[in-house]
């Protein structure tokens, strides 16, 4: 999580779920 988090420039754990959940729906992650 905190690659991620790092990778993205994100500090909320939100965010990142957000960015997940999208890529997983577009089968691009």
């Amino acid at each position: 999580m905190e690659k991620l988090k790092k990778r993205w420039g994100l500090t909320s754990n939100f965010q990142v779920l957000l960015i997940i959940i999208v890529f997983s729906v577009n089968g691009s992650f």
